[in-house]
């Protein structure tokens, strides 16, 4: 009789796990599902999309737990991974001694960096983090830099952009505020560069925010362009944290939630948005172009898809 209650307890057990396999496996078909269906079609793709590497994970767990139990059952979660193994790569990469091209005559050197501001708390300038990022910035001698949320303000705003032009012995710089500047402050996009520079040009959209700046720059007889762009960010709060932290009265959770979700759609849309006029201007350039920026999505997205279509991730 204990036997026999043993193996219908595992059995019972067995069961569960194989529906939370199967609804994982499916939650990640559908993070596959928001790198090709625009959010401005559906936004709950994408919102799976975010969570890809976790539901990759689990999937990854539930194959092993399967091979091990030597069940057939393992192929759910096969059969899902290898349906996207292409973005695994997106996310994971064993990184070597691939420096050899430094050693190209032709090469250069470009940086991109999200400088958040160079302030902590509410925009209170903290002159100490501001040098430590431009120190780095300095001591990786690149030829181009892109900054996204650079950030001044006082009387005299615009000097850190010509301090840290002339730290780099940079012959120019492109900055483009998001919004119009106000009340002695600036936050915005960046290009530092040390080539000589022949175009430029600022992209936006009336529903959204500045969300990109190019230039055009001559490197001997080469003519290429540098887009910096800055996606629409999600603009979370310090109270919207609290959802995920469980730092909310219980009564408040569902207000919270769908706020959130709300500001997540807005942000898949605008981006989606932004992606569309990105493409249309690359498609229109007659140069080669590189792409640096905060794209506030993952590779698993669909803004991510049409950013990177045709070119190279040089994170891959």
């Amino acid at each position: 009789m204990k036997t026999g209650k043993k193996k219908k307890g595992f059995g019972f057990l067995k069961r569960l796990a194989l529906i939370v396999n199967l609804l994982f496996a499916v939650a990640l078909l559908f993070a596959y599902l928001g790198y090709f269906l625009s959010p401005e079609i559906s936004f709950v793709p994408a919102i799976f999309g975010l969570a890809y590497p976790v539901l990759l994970i689990f999937n990854f767990i539930f194959l092993l737990f399967w091979v091990l139990k030597r069940k057939i059952y393992f192929l759910i979660s096969l059969l899902a991974i290898l349906a996207g193994v292409n973005f695994i790569g997106d996310y994971f990469q064993l990184s070597g001694n691939n420096k050899h091209w430094l050693h190209e005559e032709d090469a250069f050197k470009v940086l991109s960096f999200n400088v958040h501001n160079l302030t902590e708390n509410n925009f209170k300038q903290i002159s100490d983090k501001q040098n430590k990022i431009f120190q780095y910035v300095l001591s990786e001698s690149p030829d181009i830099v892109c900054m996204q949320e650079f950030h001044s303000m006082g009387d005299n705003y615009y000097y850190p952009l010509i301090n840290l032009k002339e730290s780099l012995q940079a012959r120019n710089y492109y900055f483009e505020s998001y919004y119009n500047p106000y009340k002695k402050k600036i936050v915005g996009m960046v290009i530092f560069s040390k080539f000589n520079r022949i175009g430029k040009g600022i992209l936006s959209h009336e529903a959204t925010r500045n969300f990109g700046i190019y230039n055009d720059f001559v490197k001997g007889t080469d003519t290429f362009r540098v887009y910096n762009i800055h996606l629409e960010s999600v603009y979370l709060n310090r109270s919207d944290y609290d959802l995920v932290t469980g730092k909310i009265e219980r009564e408040n959770i569902r207000k919270k939630s769908f706020r959130v979700l709300g500001k997540l759609k807005t942000a898949f849309e605008h981006r989606a948005l932004q992606v569309e006029i990105l493409q249309q201007e690359i498609n229109a350039c007659p140069y080669p172009v590189i792409i640096c920026g905060d794209f506030n999505d993952p590779p698993t997205s669909y803004a991510y898809r049409k950013v990177s279509d045709g070119l190279k991730d040089a994170y891959r």
